[in-house]
């Protein structure tokens, strides 16, 4: 699950880089969005919010 979440990732921002439309940006951030939103092993969990928690506060604040 978390090489489907890095490359998802790796698209937005290649997306986000040729310009393509916002909305197409934003297909593969809510899809890891919706990733986490899973249940997941507590212990890689902690790990990856402890790692990526930086980078995913802001988007976690956006309006739903």
């Amino acid at each position: 699950m978390a090489l489907s979440e890095f490359a998802l990732g790796v698209e937005a921002q290649e997306r986000f880089v040729v310009r393509e439309p916002l909305r197409r940006v934003y297909e593969c951030v809510f899809t890891v969005l919706a990733m986490e939103r899973e249940p997941v092993d507590a212990r890689l969990q902690a790990e990856v919010s402890d790692h990526y928690g930086r980078w995913l506060a802001p988007l976690r604040a956006l309006p739903t």
